[in-house]
């Protein structure tokens, strides 16, 4: 099977409902059980080069929207390319570039989440950005998987593959404490252009772009030194 004949189903399996997953190790032993490609290191990454991508807009020169959107160009192709060369594949619906597990199980989408992002809270996150049919589609696939979970522990056994789960990859740049947080999720309610419900969230953690505005008194002294001329010292 090949990307292009990716489609979503419902897919069978157990996933919990609202579960939200915390401890450092239990993410990666979670993780592990989506994809054994999968680790934590992995959207560090994925975060750290957007992060890069955020440093490359020069503030007053640059388009308000530009640091976000190298951010989020930045992680896309980063993600891409490492699950790519574990075997994943790339596919572009409409603007919406997700990556693909081999067996076709699994996919990722990159997306910009608010304040609610990366935090264990009452409150469940949404996307930042409005999205469109594309994203509902996702969303509406995973929520009529749902609705096999309840037979998913009987069946569990027969699990061919019948669709795909579409996880979001959900990020949240706080300005305040110039840190990104982010989170592996399965979305699975989406209403007027946001999705409002997750059936399982995986907090990844967050990293801290200070580095990138140190002023230059805070900055590594250098190794190069002025020696007074002999003659002088004479």
């Amino acid at each position: 099977m090949t990307a292009s004949d990716f489609k979503l189903s419902p897919l069978q399996g157990p996933a919990p409902q609202g579960q939200v997953i915390t401890d450092p190790e239990a993410v990666r032993l979670r993780l592990r059980r989506l994809s054994e490609d999968l680790t934590p290191e992995i959207f560090f990454e994925t975060m750290q080069a957007g992060l890069g991508g955020r440093s490359e807009a020069i503030p007053l020169r640059s388009a308000p929207t530009e640091a976000g959107l190298r951010h989020w160009l930045e992680a896309v192709k980063l993600l891409r390319g490492v699950l790519a060369d574990k075997g994943w594949q790339p596919l572009d619906r409409r603007n919406s570039p997700l990556i693909i597990s081999q067996d076709q199980r699994k996919a990722i989408v990159v997306m910009t989440g608010d304040a609610e992002t990366g935090r264990d809270s009452e409150r469940q996150p949404r996307n930042q950005a409005e999205k469109g049919g594309v994203t509902q589609s996702y969303v509406e696939a995973n929520s009529q998987a749902e609705l096999l979970y309840a037979d998913a522990l009987i069946q569990a056994e027969q699990q061919d593959a019948c669709g795909t789960q579409v996880w979001v990859l959900l990020y949240h740049y706080d300005n305040m404490l110039d840190e990104v947080r982010f989170e592996l999720s399965l979305p699975n309610d989406f209403h007027k252009g946001y999705i409002t419900s997750w059936a399982e969230r995986l907090i990844l953690g967050s990293l801290s772009n200070a580095a990138e505005h140190l002023e230059p008194e805070d900055e590594a002294p250098s190794d190069i030194f002025e020696v007074e001329p002999r003659s002088a010292r004479q």
